[in-house]
């Protein structure tokens, strides 16, 4: 999971129409695993599972 950390996610394959998030911090809070990332220029904590089908596009 930490490898995570500084990755980049788009949430559409066409960079031009996606929104892109950076994964800033993973955490482990009651249990579940959280992806603190940056998107718009705001931090925003969401469960691993919905940040996957939110972002499943991988930038290099």
């Amino acid at each position: 999971m930490a490898t995570l950390v500084g990755s980049r996610f788009a949430s559409a394959e066409n960079n031009a129409a996606a929104s892109v998030t950076t994964v800033l911090e993973v955490r482990i809070q009651s249990g579940r695993q959280l992806i603190v990332h940056e998107l718009y220029g705001r931090q925003h904590k969401t469960p691993l599972a919905v940040f996957m089908l939110r972002f499943p596009y991988a930038l290099s």
